[in-house]
This record gives C-alpha cells, sequence and structure tokens, in this order.
C-alpha cells in the first residue's frame, strides 16, 4: 500500500518511515544510475511511474515520493533553479557579452550554424 490511509498522501511522508520511494521519471542525466544506487540500499523501493506528458513519467497518482528526476514530486530535489546557464554554454555568451572569457562555442540551431562561425572558419 503506498499510501498512508488519506488516498492523496503517500506512506512516506511519516517522519519513522522505514521505506523510501525513488523513480526515474525519464528526464535524463543521471537519475537511472541514482536510483539503482539507492535501490542497493536499505528501505528503498522503486515507486512504479506513469506516463506524462508526451516523453517523461511521474509516480503513479502523481504522489509526491522520497526521490524522482521530476522536481514537483519529489521531497529532494536535485536541479537547481536557473541551471541553464551551467549547462548550456551559449547562454553565458549571451550573460556576459564577453566571448574572450570562453573557449570557442558553436551553436547549431535547425541545423545551420549561428552567428556565421562554425568549426572550419
Amino acid at each position: 500500500e503506498a499510501t498512508n490511509g488519506d488516498s492523496a498522501t503517500p506512506a512516506h511522508t511519516n517522519r519513522q518511515q522505514k521505506i523510501f520511494y525513488c523513480a526515474d521519471c525519464q528526464r535524463a542525466g543521471l537519475t537511472k544510475l541514482y536510483v539503482q544506487e539507492l535501490l542497493t540500499r536499505p528501505g528503498w523501493c522503486r515507486y512504479p511511474t506513469q506516463k506524462w506528458y508526451d516523453h517523461y513519467t511521474c509516480p503513479i497518482g502523481t504522489h509526491k515520493i522520497d526521490f524522482c528526476d521530476e522536481p514537483q514530486f519529489s521531497n529532494v530535489s536535485m536541479f537547481i533553479k536557473g541551471r541553464e546557464w551551467l549547462d548550456e554554454k551559449e547562454k553565458v555568451l549571451q550573460f556576459t557579452g564577453k566571448p574572450s572569457i570562453m573557449p570557442p562555442t558553436f551553436v547549431v540551431q535547425n541545423g545551420i550554424w549561428q552567428g556565421g562561425i562554425h568549426p572550419r572558419s
């Protein structure tokens, strides 16, 4: 049973819990590895998922669980707000306006080199 009597509240909300739930919602990244590791630890169980939007899944019943890679369903978030500035190097160029502080950056959008530069220029 995945609930503590209230169908809207998963069992993991009990602070004395002995079982923790994790799921891979397929948002990419290292979640699959984290979930595999958590499942080797005592008390961790895989929580079932369901299709959510086109490319993702979420915990079944859209419950919040102990760990998953969809922040709105996880008690622990592994995403940093604004992280696109860390993940997408071309955004740093937009932000700083100083290409000299960055290694050469080549951006392709819709199959076209952006900014008139490409690796062979």
